[in-house]
């Protein structure tokens, strides 16, 4: 699938548009960026500040990815996008991120790959499943 095919459906399916620059804009929410890159191995992403994040992997693995939720009700939704940067580096998720069957996904290891995912507040967590990955 090509990637405006991918941000069409995402555009109808999360009232969400995208600028000429090819940013993420969600109507009527803000989308919080980590920065350009992520250089730290053990990075927390603060949804309560917004309810979709997107990072870009920076110069290291990271070995714990942890969601912060404090202050959202139980069924709020997130929405966290995970492109690449050239050199893939793998994600291990955090205790805060749970996932139907038990373990997390594997994120796409290629260069400036995008995947999405989509998750729901759940006891404290994020569960989490796939949107779409490897979007190019």
């Amino acid at each position: 699938m090509s990637r405006r095919t991918f941000i069409n459906i995402l555009e109808n399916i999360f009232d969400i548009s995208v600028n000429q620059a090819m940013k993420l804009d969600l109507i009527g929410k803000s989308v919080k960026s980590m920065g350009s890159t992520l250089a730290n191995a053990t990075p927390n992403l603060n949804f309560s500040d917004s309810s979709s994040i997107s990072i870009i992997t920076g110069s290291v693995n990271i070995t714990s990815l942890n969601a912060i939720v404090t202050g959202m009700e139980e069924g709020e939704e997130v929405l966290l996008v995970i492109t690449q940067g050239a050199t893939p580096r793998t994600i291990v998720w955090g205790t805060n991120f749970i996932f139907a069957g038990g373990s997390g996904p594997t994120v796409t290891a290629s260069g400036t790959a995008v995947d999405v995912f989509k998750g729901v507040v759940v006891g404290g967590k994020v569960l989490l499943s796939i949107l779409a990955q490897n979007v190019s």
